[in-house]
């Protein structure tokens, strides 16, 4: 076992790891443990479901076709989701693109054409904005979390037995794994692992945090590294995205959270 990855206080990443190996390293260890609380939708993933959700989604996105130096776009409005997309593109060895999820067609449509995106994984509650935006982009692909006509139903891919000859991709620990959605911003493995490093200076989060995000899913960089930083770290996260900020507070005292990644970025709660 690596104590790099499965230590609560564990350095975030050693020279040559893959951000997959530092953030879903210990998924399985962690069971059935609470990751993803949405109290939206009231949806609740836990580490082993989303650890296998990044694995087999990448394989299969790996299977057909996406490759490495590939750009594949997100737009999704829940953390669960996001956090899938994002990751098994990246599990993939190809680069991920996350586009605010309230995007329209029109700011969809330049993202991912000046991406040159040629998958797009969304969900549901917006797909029709998704499924139109690339008519006039390169997207060939598109894959939902559910079934939403015109796209690859991606939740039963994963939740049916891989084939197999379903191999892990390959994936180079150099290479690029994310992409600024309009912002021109391109990261590497040793990349994300330091905008994650940074995130944990601000609010040296750790195992037993409760981590509330009330930040709009803009699908900022920052976003993606604070995030990936509390599940490498086991934290439950507790979804309530765009929660205005006079009832922030209320909010963290129900749930009894000690770090808030708002607007502003990610800290510990005050008494956290």
């Amino acid at each position: 076992m690596n104590p790099q990855v499965c230590s609560s206080s564990a350095p975030v990443g050693r020279l040559g790891t893959t951000v997959t190996a530092a953030v879903f390293g210990a998924a399985a260890r962690r069971g059935d443990a609470p990751a993803i609380v949405d109290i939206g939708g009231g949806e609740v993933v836990g580490y082993r479901r989303l650890g296998l959700t990044v694995s087999r989604g990448g394989a299969h996105l790996s299977r057909r076709g996406l490759s490495a130096g590939q750009v594949a776009a997100v737009h999704a409005e829940g953390v669960a989701a996001y956090l899938a997309g994002v990751h098994m593109v990246i599990a993939a060895g190809a680069v991920a693109a996350a586009a605010p999820s309230a995007a329209g067609i029109a700011g969809l449509t330049v993202g991912l054409t000046a991406l040159d995106a040629r998958l797009l994984i969304t969900t549901p509650a917006i797909a029709e904005v998704a499924l139109a935006a690339t008519e006039c982009s390169r997207v060939r692909q598109v894959m939902a979390f559910g079934e939403v006509p015109g796209a690859t139903d991606l939740t039963a891919l994963i939740d049916s037995p891989p084939p197999d000859d379903l191999p892990a991709a390959a994936v180079d620990p150099a290479g690029d794994v994310l992409a600024g959605f309009g912002t021109g911003e391109r990261l590497t493995h040793a990349g994300l692992l330091a905008r994650m490093r940074a995130a944990d200076e601000a609010a040296a989060i750790r195992v037993s945090d409760v981590v509330l995000v009330t930040r709009p899913m803009d699908g900022g960089i920052a976003l993606t590294a604070a995030l990936s930083l509390a599940l490498m770290r086991g934290c439950l996260i507790v979804a309530a995205p765009g929660v205005p900020e006079a009832e922030a507070a209320g909010v963290a005292h129900d749930y009894g959270a000690t770090v808030r990644l708002g607007p502003a970025g990610v800290a510990r709660v005050s008494g956290g």
